[in-house]
């Protein structure tokens, strides 16, 4: 997960947390892109505006890429940016405050999603 408010960060690894996901926190994009490269995660959670590096260009750098093309991406934010990230190749889009039964079905769809095509 990116994102620069440690407040969020901790609040969305609680609630993944309470479904049995464990997390990894980057307080910037370019940390996430170099850890994702080493180490693929089954989903990647990322704020449009981070440092470094923000949510979308993030995205689109690792859907370009044949190697992490195939992990799926959920970006959020507070600003209205829904179509910029289903152009960056987001599976999904969700705006803050993020509601915790929300952010979790969306993160259990996307997962399961993952779990049927390794099936």
């Amino acid at each position: 997960m990116v994102d620069g408010d440690r407040h969020t960060g901790e609040l969305l690894t609680t609630f993944l947390g309470e479904i049995g996901l464990e997390t990894t926190c980057y307080s910037d994009g370019d940390a996430a892109l170099a850890a994702t490269r080493s180490d693929l995660p089954a989903l990647i959670i990322a704020e449009v505006v981070a440092a470094r590096l923000g949510g979308l260009d993030l995205c689109r750098k690792l859907k370009s890429d044949e190697r992490t093309a195939s992990a799926k991406f959920l970006i959020f934010s507070v600003i209205g940016a829904a179509k910029r990230a289903r152009d960056s190749g987001a599976d999904a889009f969700l705006s803050k405050p993020i509601d915790k039964a929300r952010f979790l079905g969306v993160v259990r769809t996307l997962l399961a999603r993952e779990l049927e095509i390794s099936s």
